[in-house]
């Protein structure tokens, strides 16, 4: 389903976070960077993980990083929280999720409040009786 845009920002700003892999430890880090303590063991290219949720600490850095001629790579993925599968589901947007929640509880609503006034007529009841009958009656 197509994203709207209050969901890309739902997206950018609470499920997305930025991973930057470098070689070496930058000299300054931007306010919003941590330094994970995540082992990256020997097999990686990298020696550091950085972790940031903030687009623009994430863009600091990489300048920063593309000044100092230091290789790096990043990586952009959901954060591993409970509330991620709520606001961002896969494949879905969870704005059109919501407007048909809101459509169907009105339409159930209308539909209830149409069926209550139609069984509560006296002609209506005076013809349920008579088929009740008929029905019984065999």
């Amino acid at each position: 389903m197509q994203l709207t845009r209050f969901d890309r920002w739902l997206r950018e700003r609470y499920v997305y976070e930025t991973l930057i892999y470098t070689l070496s430890e930058p000299a300054k880090l931007p306010k919003g960077i941590q330094k994970s303590s995540k082992d990256l063991g020997p097999a990686s290219h990298y020696n550091h993980l950085f972790i940031t949720h903030d687009a623009s600490a994430a863009d600091e850095l990489i300048q920063q990083l593309r000044a100092n001629n230091q290789k790096f790579s990043t990586r952009i993925v959901d954060r591993d929280k409970w509330y991620v599968p709520l606001i961002a589901p896969k494949g879905k947007s969870v704005t059109w999720s919501f407007m048909w929640l809101i459509i169907g509880a009105i339409s159930s609503t209308v539909i209830t409040h149409l069926v209550i006034k139609i069984l509560s007529s006296a002609e209506m009841k005076r013809i349920l009786a008579e088929s009740w009958k008929m029905i019984t009656s065999g």
